[in-house]
């Protein structure tokens, strides 16, 4: 099974998981002097803003086995490079995603479409729709965009920015960088067994943390949209009636009971929130996500919340592989992780695809 984040779930400037209902962090983004930098807007500095050869993000959505298929599998790249230091005012990007292998041609990431202010809204995938400034705190913010180019659909600190060196054979990286990149380590035809890291090669980690609460709606049932016509779990009913008669849903039946109806501030709905939060497997991420249901215009839709403070999930990555009709069994990252030139060059250099 491809390993690629759920509906564009990862910001493309700055690695940053997507959020709405955001109206802003908890800290100030008042601009802060070249010396009044902290460590972690430094170390973002160092990576993402030029003359720095920009942060290098791979999107793979590659098996974990076998031969890739053209159309459906894809390995993408995109370099996050601000003109100039938030410490001037907010910055942006326009680099766009770029082919990686050349016989894996770009597939159309799947938009979020998020609830906010009792609408759908779709994100922008444009990488000039993510905003980022410095905070008085000393963090990194960014903020995603709806497609209208206005609205903040997404608001993210990041924080505890680590470089970590790469030196030797690819498969001898820190496991944090195996794990994050599983997709292209698992499938033994993806990399060159014996290619080495660049003199140079380094990565960038760091935590991204949700500054509010925000619900994203997804379609029900096996057929997929992408644009606000998000598929409902029931028409022409409440939201109560439809949880008091049960929504079959993720393995079980959910009721009035596991959750509570609210009208939560901004989202001008009512929404139903389940008490306990999704397994991972469920999820297909570390993210702690809570399963929620939701009424707009006399139909129940379905969506997930991620709560303020959240620390956002990565990639996922295989610890027993699946066999004899049992499915694998994987583990869930719970950081981010951007490349310098040196690492990005290495690792394509190495493919075999």
């Amino acid at each position: 099974m491809p390993n690629f984040h759920r509906p564009m779930l990862l910001a493309l400037i700055a690695g940053v998981l997507t959020c709405t209902g955001c109206g802003g962090g908890s800290s100030s983004s008042t601009p802060t002097t070249g010396s009044q930098l902290s460590a972690d807007q430094k170390a973002f500095e160092d990576y993402f803003v030029a003359p720095a050869a920009g942060a290098y993000s791979i999107l793979p959505n590659l098996t974990y086995s076998g031969a890739q298929v053209s159309g459906t599998n894809s390995l993408e790249y995109s370099v996050a490079s601000l003109p100039a230091s938030p410490t001037m005012g907010a910055q942006s990007d326009s680099i766009p995603r770029q082919d990686m292998a050349t016989t894996l041609p770009l597939v159309e990431p799947d938009p979020n479409r998020m609830l906010q202010g009792g609408q759908l809204w779709i994100q922008s995938t444009d990488p000039s729709a993510n905003i980022i400034t410095f905070t008085s705190a000393g963090e990194v913010d960014t903020k995603s965009l709806a497609v209208d180019g206005t609205t903040v659909l997404a608001d993210h600190t990041q924080s505890g920015y680590a470089e970590v060196s790469l030196s030797g054979p690819l498969n001898s990286a820190p496991s944090e960088f195996i794990n994050y990149f599983n997709n292209l380590f698992a499938n033994a035809s993806v990399l060159n067994p014996s290619a080495t890291f660049q003199l140079g090669s380094a990565y960038l980690k760091w935590t991204a943390t949700a500054n509010a609460d925000y619900y994203v709606a997804v379609d029900f049932g096996s057929t997929k949209t992408t644009d606000t016509n998000v598929i409902p779990v029931a028409t022409n009913t409440s939201l109560s009636s439809a949880l008091t008669t049960g929504i079959a849903d993720d393995g079980t039946t959910y009721t009035l009971g596991e959750g509570a109806i609210s009208t939560p501030t901004g989202e001008g709905v009512p929404v139903w929130v389940a008490t306990a939060p999704l397994a991972e497997t469920t999820a297909g991420t570390a993210t702690t996500e809570y399963r929620v249901y939701f009424q707009l215009d006399n139909n129940v839709y379905k969506g997930y919340l991620i709560k303020a403070g959240t620390v956002m999930g990565g990639n996922s990555y295989i610890i027993t592989p699946a066999s004899a009709g049992k499915p694998a069994v994987r583990g869930y990252t719970n950081y981010q992780i951007r490349l310098n030139k040196e690492a990005f060059e290495s690792i394509q250099a190495a493919l075999q695809l």
